[in-house]
């Protein structure tokens, strides 16, 4: 029996968040309010080159220091007994990601046909407003990629035609409070909308979603570590198991996590 051509051939390894190898310039003019940053990497997340092609990164970020007193603005602020002390303002940014994505190669999937270069490209921004001890930051991300499938029944196929591509969109908004300079109260959400998914049988509807009530505790005689407690309140998802074929599942998580981190001080003042 002849198999027929597959409906998608997308299989990206690349994951946004995850660390990639690679060169960055970036900068910043003397007051600091914006930033730029442009990256060429492998894009194989932190495992070594898979493709000669490379991926390019870039983002850019401007912030509006909102205080309403002039000599306020220019004041360098840090950490006291009360705890944090930032400048009321607001941080907006924009950043997009282009890539190539290599299938086939070597002809694994297809061996009569050549190497899938598929493009596919993120984009998005994000955001952050302080004011004293409230911040509420966040970001919004678009994905797509190209979708190409054989031209005909695997064994038979002469090259590719491009197809319905695969798309995504979701981001996070996370507020944070901090009740005392030891103690932080937040509340996170996360959505994502992937036709995709939905129609591979990943997901109930296009769009699913999760809640994040937390609390976190620091360190008092060492501010480099901490407790966080949180829970999560996820969309359904179907039940991978035989015992409950075909169910769906609402899950709430709880979660109890002990970190540390370096508390890393710049050598010397930047000086404006």
């Amino acid at each position: 029996m002849t198999p027929p051509a597959p409906a998608c051939t997308t299989n990206n390894p690349f994951v946004f968040g995850v660390p990639q190898r690679g060169i960055e310039f970036g900068g910043y003019p003397n007051d600091g309010n914006f930033t730029w940053s442009v990256a060429i990497v492998n894009g194989n997340n932190d495992g070594p080159a898979a493709r000669n092609s490379k991926d390019i990164y870039g983002r850019l970020s401007y912030t509006f220091n909102l205080e309403r007193d002039a000599n306020v603005r220019k004041e360098v602020l840090a950490a006291g007994p009360t705890g944090p002390r930032d400048h009321t303002s607001l941080r907006v940014g924009a950043f997009g990601y282009y890539g190539r994505n290599a299938l086939n190669i070597g002809g694994s999937l297809f061996p009569a046909l050549p190497t899938i270069r598929e493009p596919f490209y993120r984009a998005g921004g994000d955001f952050r407003f302080k004011y004293r001890k409230f911040e509420l930051w966040g970001l919004g991300m678009f994905g797509h990629d190209t979708n190409v499938v054989p031209n005909g029944p695997s064994d038979t196929a002469t090259g590719f035609v491009s197809t319905t591509p695969v798309t995504f969109a979701g981001g996070f908004a996370e507020a944070e409070y901090w009740v005392y300079p030891w103690l932080i109260g937040l509340m996170r959400y996360d959505v994502v909308n992937s036709p995709t998914d939905f129609a591979a049988g990943l997901s109930r509807r296009d769009t699913r979603n999760r809640f994040s009530p937390g609390v976190q505790v620091l360190g008092a005689r060492k501010p480099q570590a901490g407790l966080r407690v949180s829970a999560a309140i996820r969309t359904a998802h179907p039940w991978l198991d035989a015992i409950l074929p075909g169910e769906w599942i609402r899950c709430r998580n709880r979660f109890l996590v002990l970190t540390f981190w370096k508390d890393r001080r710049p050598t010397s003042p930047r000086t404006s």
